[in-house]
Formats: structure tokens, C-alpha cells, sequence
């Protein structure tokens, strides 16, 4: 077997891993914020919620990250990694591979002081006024454009998939 076989084999394998962790990944944000919303009357800690999941390459160690790029669509920008169908920021337009440029009028930097900034003000937005629509701006193949999302109410936990190798869930209500 050559090395060039054997480098496309391993690569093959590394991208079915990514795909396969995103799916269900994605799969788990789709089930979690149904939940959420379903049964937010019954939770002490609500908060606007907006239906989607961003990351940027600069959080995957450096092995992982072509991986990362070509199968999750990842630069250094802060990038829409899924929608929810039917959810508020499916509803107004956002895309998986949208670049989150500004939320609200503040811009996102790269990287990963982006990802946990922009987590950051969303989550902020959200706790204040969970019922106003949040702007952003995005970009996507070089093209900018204005998405506003008007979120809806949620249960104010997290839902996770983590790579561990304890099986966990649990709920705090």
C-alpha cells in the first residue's frame, strides 16, 4: 500500500468522523431546543432563544482543523455551523457557513476570542430582552447581508453533546 493511499484513506476516515460528530451534534441541538421551548413555562430560568450554532477553526487543535474546515465550512470568522428547521433563525434566513460580521451593531472578531464574545453578547441580548429581535450582520461568499431574528422563549439551560467518555445527562429541574 503507497503512503498516497494510505494518507486518503486516513483522511476519508477523519472526515467521516467530523461529518458523523456533526450530525449528531446537530441532531442533539435540534431535539434540545425543541425541548426547551416546549416546556419553557415549566422552567424557573428562561431566556430568548434563537435556534442556531456557530464555532470558528481557531477552537479545533491544529491537526483537526483542514478536517474541520472542509466539512464544517470554518474559517477564522465566527461561522453559522447549523439552523434549526423552523426555528427563529431559520425562519428569518440565517444559513449554516453565514460569517457573523456584527451582532446588535458590535462586530465579532476572529477567532476564538469571537466565538466566546459573540457567545457572550448573544447570551446577554437574550437574558435582557428575550423577546426583541437581534441583528446581524453576515457574509457569505464575499456577499454582507442584514438578518434580523426575533427570538422565542426557552428553558435557560444548556443542551451539549461533549465527547467524553462518561455517559451523562442530567437537568437541573
Amino acid at each position: 500500500i503507497s503512503k498516497d493511499a494510505i494518507q486518503a484513506e486516513t483522511h476519508r476516515q477523519e472526515v467521516y468522523v467530523f461529518e458523523t460528530r456533526s450530525a449528531d451534534a446537530n441532531r442533539v441541538a435540534d431535539i434540545g431546543y425543541r425541548l426547551k421551548v416546549a416546556n419553557q413555562a415549566l422552567c424557573a430560568d428562561r431566556r430568548g432563544s434563537l435556534g442556531f450554532e456557530s464555532d470558528t477553526v481557531a477552537r479545533y487543535a491544529k491537526r483537526d482543523r483542514d478536517v474541520a474546515v472542509e466539512v464544517l465550512r470554518l474559517g477564522d470568522g465566527v461561522t453559522v455551523t447549523h439552523v434549526v428547521p423552523g426555528s427563529p433563525a431559520d425562519l428569518a434566513g440565517l444559513k449554516a457557513g453565514d460569517v457573523l460580521i456584527s451582532i446588535n451593531g458590535e462586530s465579532v472578531p476572529a477567532g476564538r476570542d469571537g466565538k466566546e464574545k459573540a457567545d457572550r453578547r448573544m447570551r446577554q441580548l437574550l437574558e435582557k430582552s428575550p423577546a426583541e429581535p437581534v441583528s446581524f450582520v453576515v457574509q457569505y461568499a464575499g456577499l454582507q447581508r442584514t438578518v434580523s431574528v426575533t427570538p422565542v422563549l426557552a428553558c435557560g439551560y444548556e443542551v451539549r453533546l461533549e465527547d467524553k467518555e462518561e455517559v451523562n445527562a442530567y437537568a437541573d429541574g
